[in-house]
């Protein structure tokens, strides 16, 4: 399910990049995808603050 969402997102991202026409347009993507990975990373350590509570 999750790897659906994933497979989603970077196909959004991938077409984006297509129709980059200035610096800013990649400033843009750039930034929201940083944002994005920060919260994959935020959800990893939740998953493992989970995985430590049930274990």
């Amino acid at each position: 399910m999750i790897e659906h969402y994933i497979q989603e997102l970077n196909l959004i991202f991938c077409e984006r990049l297509e129709y980059i026409e200035s610096v800013e347009d990649y400033l843009i993507l750039k930034q929201q995808l940083e944002v994005l990975n920060n919260n994959y990373k935020d959800l990893l350590l939740l998953l493992d603050k989970r995985l430590l509570e049930v274990f």
